[in-house]
């Protein structure tokens, strides 16, 4: 994530420093609307700061660390802004037009300059809210729809899902799997923004598992490839989903279960005995990736983990072979 230096007018808040106002000088032909005036010069007001203990004095120029710089409804604005200190090599701040060639430098920081980006209103489910906002995206991924439909997935068991062409990838997933699979702890699936903290999660409390658009991408799908072999795109998005399934089926299952995936787990002696590196990291990881490859490459685990296999063979799928 890249480094921005700014001016701050700071205030106090319980010992930390909650630094209010970061300001960008203003030499851009953009007409932004959040521009104010800084000691007799034009800026851009970005907005507060995640509170930090650092102690500074108006007119600092600090370094701040975010996750994204966006321009929307007329606005230069960051997410996720952390102080990471003084910047005291620099007399200036950054102008709005070295942000913006900063901010191309580094993959997954979106704003309106990147060549080739057009604007999409998408909409992100967060703290149990739901927005839109706009996002800089290739003009394929702007025609993406992402409206929600109701699929019957068993006669009379439906399921709601939020993603692009659901009927070709996610669906045929949940039809693939045992009824006992999909009856018996409902999770809605959606798309989401996840700016940046994997391309799909589960998330158990709101039982639900999302994920990010940004799979359908080409340029994603190259790095997709290097993990799980050359497959079609289909299967790629069908072994994120599935993996993250993975996860929700192992949520109602009993810690002796998990238990003899543990064990299962500590016997492989080497990166090479188990299906992807991912599922070396974690014993939960390599249940939800094998969980995955049983369903789309069954073939594949067999030859690579026959134990993990016949486990979920006889534990998990009651038999059932695909």
């Amino acid at each position: 994530m890249p480094k921005i230096s700014e001016i701050i007018d700071s205030g106090s808040f319980d010992k930390l420093q909650k630094f209010r106002k970061f300001l960008q000088k203003q030499e851009s032909k953009d007409d932004f609307k959040n521009i104010t005036e800084f000691e007799g010069k034009e800026c851009i007001t970005f907005g507060k700061t995640f509170n930090t203990p650092l102690e500074a004095e108006v007119g600092d120029i600090l370094d701040v660390q975010v996750q994204e710089i966006t321009i929307s409804d007329g606005k230069l604005t960051w997410a996720k802004p952390q102080v990471v200190g003084i910047d005291k090599t620099r007399k200036e701040p950054y102008t709005t037009e070295q942000i913006t060639r900063l901010a191309q430098d580094y993959e997954g920081v979106l704003q309106k300059a990147r060549e080739g980006l057009v604007p999409k209103k998408i909409t992100v489910h967060r703290g149990g809210k739901t927005f839109q906002r706009t996002q800089w995206v290739r003009p394929e991924e702007a025609k993406l729809s992402m409206k929600e439909k109701t699929f019957e997935i068993f006669p009379g068991l439906q399921r709601k899902i939020t993603f692009y062409e659901a009927e070709k990838t996610i669906v045929p997933c949940l039809k693939m799997l045992p009824l006992n699979h999909v009856e018996r702890k409902p999770v809605s699936i959606k798309a989401n923004d996840l700016k940046g903290r994997g391309l799909a999660i589960y998330n158990p409390l709101s039982e639900s598992i999302e994920l990010d658009p940004g799979i359908l991408t080409k340029d994603l799908k190259q790095k997709l490839i290097d993990h799980y072999g050359q497959r079609s795109q289909q299967e790629i998005i069908q072994l994120i989903f599935l993996h993250e399934y993975g996860h929700h089926f192992s949520s109602f299952m009993s810690r002796f279960f998990m238990d003899e995936v543990t064990k299962i787990f500590r016997n492989k002696k080497t990166e090479k005995d188990l299906i992807t590196q991912y599922a070396s990291t974690h014993q939960a990881e390599y249940f939800a990736e094998s969980y995955a490859f049983y369903i789309i490459a069954p073939k594949t685990l067999k030859e690579k983990d026959l134990e993990i296999y016949e486990f979920l063979k006889e534990k998990v799928f009651d038999g059932r072979e695909y």
